[in-house]
């Protein structure tokens, strides 16, 4: 069964584009959900956050090819469904920290 609430640190060792989802499952609950009513992204002190998904046109997730950057230093980003009963796509978000870092992040 699916966890109703999710959240913790995630860690990134490297500069390469990871699925949120599969990190948030190998790192904080192997339950977490693929969608959830609101996603919240947080930086820390470690750098930059990138957010998006691969593109047709731009290629993979890169520090110049995403959808919404986080600067280092605690800004967030939340994600929030605007339908009812609809979801956030966890599932659909990639992310990325040049030379790696750690981010924070919260599902609900």
């Amino acid at each position: 069964m699916p966890s109703g609430y999710v959240a913790g640190t995630i860690t990134l060792s490297d500069s390469n584009p990871h699925q949120l989802l599969a990190l948030i499952q190998a790192q904080l609950d192997a339950n977490a959900p693929g969608a959830g009513y609101e996603v919240n992204l947080q930086t820390d002190a470690s750098g930059a956050l990138y957010v998006g998904r691969q593109s047709t046109l731009g290629g993979a997730l890169s520090s110049t090819n995403y959808g919404y950057q986080l600067p280092a230093g605690g800004s967030s980003r939340t994600y929030r469904s605007g339908v009812t009963g609809a979801h956030s796509p966890v599932g659909d978000l990639m992310v990325l920290m040049v030379g790696g870092g750690t981010f924070h992040v919260e599902i609900q």
